[in-house]
C-alpha cells in the first residue's frame, strides 16, 4: 500500500475496527484518570481525616441503613461464583460448535469436510413431504453436502424418481431378503447435495444378518489439498445381530478400502446399536457425544481425527432416533502451522 510522499507502507499497519475500538477505549481511559487528578488538585478542602480508632470502628458506628446493598452473605456470594463459574465453563464447551455452525453458514459447500445430516428415519417414503419441505426452508438443511438415511424400509418396485429431493442426487442399496434372512426394515442411501459433488461412484455393497453397508466415492467440486476425495460409508448393524462379527466384517471392508485410495478420507456413518468400531480399528474417533434415541447413542460418526461435532435436531415424523446434524470443526494443517516470515 503506498501512503504519503509515495512511502510504502505495510498492509498489516492499516487501522482496523478493532484496532480503533482499542484507541478509543484508551482515549476514555486516560480521560478518565485525568478527571480524578483534577478534582484530587483542586478538592483538596474538602478532604475528610480520620484517626485509626475511628477507621477501626467505622462499621459499628456506621447505620446499617448506609451499607450498599449489594453486599450479601458468605454462602450467598459463594453459591453466585460457583454458579458463574459453571456457567462459563457450559459457554466454553459450546463454544466450538458455534464457531463451527458459523463457519459452516458463511462458506457452505467449500468447507474443508463435508456438512451432513443423519438419522435413523424408520421408512422413507413416509417422510418424503418433510424432507422437501426442509430442502425447501431450512437453510443448514439445504445447504448440507451430504444426507445419511438408515433403515429406509424400500424394495425394488419404489423407483428412484418417487424419492427425488431437489438440488440432490440419491444413491441408495436395499436390503437384500435373500442374504440378510429378513423381508423388510434395513436399507441405506445417501442424498449428495449436486452443488457439493457430481463425481460419485459406488464402489462397495455388503449385506447379510448382522450388517449392511455401503461405501461411495466423492470427489466434490472445492477439496482442500489434504484429501484428495472421500469415501462416505453407511451402516446399520440390527439390534439381533452379532456385533463382533459385523464388526469384524466392517473392519476388513475400510482396511480394504483405505489400501485401494490412501489419499482419501473415511467417513463412517449410520446406526451401529450395540456395536463400537474403535474396538476393532482405535485410530478412529466416534463424534456423536448427544443421545440420539432415548438415552442412548445409536447412531454413531467416526473419523480418524474427530472432525465433527454433532448437534441433535429434531426427529424426522414419528421416527424414534433424532436427526443428528453433523458439523465440521477440522481445521487444514496448513493453518494449525506457524505463519514464517523473511526479514
Amino acid at each position: 500500500m503506498t501512503g504519503f510522499c509515495g512511502l510504502t507502507l505495510d498492509s498489516n499497519l492499516v487501522p482496523t475496527k478493532m484496532a480503533l475500538r482499542m484507541a478509543a477505549s484508551v482515549f476514555w481511559c486516560m480521560l478518565f484518570c485525568l478527571t480524578l487528578l483534577v478534582n484530587s488538585a483542586f478538592c483538596c478542602s474538602t478532604w475528610s481525616s480520620f484517626t485509626r480508632d475511628e477507621l477501626m470502628n467505622i462499621r459499628s458506628t456506621t447505620p446499617a441503613a448506609l451499607f450498599p446493598t449489594f453486599l450479601l452473605p458468605s454462602m450467598e456470594l459463594l453459591d453466585i461464583l460457583v454458579t458463574g463459574a459453571l456457567t462459563f465453563v457450559h459457554a466454553a464447551k459450546r463454544r466450538r460448535g458455534k464457531c463451527a455452525l458459523v463457519s459452516l453458514h458463511r462458506h457452505g459447500t467449500r468447507t474443508p469436510l463435508p456438512g451432513i445430516f443423519l438419522s435413523n428415519v424408520v421408512s422413507l417414503p413416509n417422510k418424503l413431504d418433510e424432507l422437501q419441505l426442509l430442502v425447501g426452508r431450512n437453510r443448514d438443511f439445504s445447504s448440507s453436502s451430504v444426507l445419511c438415511f438408515t433403515e429406509m424400509w424400500l424394495c425394488g418396485s419404489i423407483p428412484d424418481s418417487a424419492l427425488q429431493l431437489a438440488g440432490f442426487q440419491l444413491f441408495r442399496v436395499d436390503r437384500d431378503t435373500e442374504l440378510s434372512g429378513k423381508t423388510k426394515s434395513g436399507g441405506i442411501c445417501f442424498y449428495i447435495n449436486s452443488g457439493w459433488c457430481n463425481d460419485v461412484t459406488v464402489i462397495r455393497q455388503h449385506c447379510s444378518p448382522d450388517l449392511e453397508s455401503f461405501f461411495i466415492h466423492c470427489k466434490p467440486f472445492y477439496s482442500h489439498r489434504e484429501f484428495a476425495s472421500f469415501i462416505l460409508i453407511g451402516v446399520y448393524i440390527p439390534p439381533q445381530a452379532d456385533t463382533q462379527e459385523a464388526q469384524r466384517m466392517l473392519a476388513n471392508q475400510i482396511l480394504c478400502v483405505e489400501r485401494t485410495n490412501p489419499d482419501s478420507l473415511v467417513i463412517v456413518l449410520g446406526d451401529f446399536n450395540k456395536g463400537n468400531l474403535s474396538h476393532e480399528l482405535p485410530k478412529y474417533t466416534q463424534s456423536i457425544k448427544c443421545p440420539t434415541r432415548e438415552d442412548s447413542i445409536l447412531d454413531h460418526c467416526y473419523t480418524q481425527n474427530n472432525a465433527y461435532h454433532a448437534v441433535p435436531r429434531t426427529a424426522l415424523g414419528h421416527s424414534d432416533h433424532v436427526m443428528v446434524h453433523l458439523v465440521p470443526t477440522y481445521r487444514q494443517k496448513l493453518k494449525l502451522c506457524r505463519q514464517w516470515r523473511s526479514t
